[in-house]
């Protein structure tokens, strides 16, 4: 496996990772949160907790799911992401990863969490080296 990339290589999940995952990202209508499923929580995934998630991939994969998913009404709620750079976004109108664990499985960004009204909750830096 490799770091995910590419928003095709991620599938949405019926279920969160304690309810019987299906796929790698879960989306929480009601707590208005994302949730990312790697081969810790469930062995299909296509990721581990080593590799990740690259942020600019899962923000690709929502948009998606914003736009083609007629089936799961995603299109009644704000989207949850606005892209600043390539690296650096924001989780808006009170959406936010589910938890720490899930936050640890993003790559290459640095995002901040916001309410509704736009202020900042969490912020979290994404760091990138060119190694030794």
């Amino acid at each position: 496996m490799a770091r995910i990339t590419d928003p095709d290589l991620l599938r949405l999940s019926s279920a969160s990772s304690g309810a019987g995952a299906d796929g790698e990202v879960f989306i929480d209508k009601t707590a208005l949160t994302i949730e990312l499923i790697s081969t810790n929580e469930w062995v299909g995934s296509n990721f581990s907790q080593t590799e990740g998630v690259t942020l600019q991939a899962l923000y690709s994969f929502l948009k998606n799911q914003w736009k083609n998913n007629d089936t799961d009404d995603f299109y009644n709620f704000r989207f949850p992401m606005e892209a600043i750079t390539a690296e650096q976004f924001e989780f808006t109108n009170d959406w936010k990863p589910s938890s720490t664990t899930v936050r640890s499985y993003i790559r290459t960004g640095g995002w901040a969490e916001k309410d509704v009204s736009g202020s900042s909750r969490q912020e979290w830096l994404g760091v990138i080296t060119l190694g030794n």
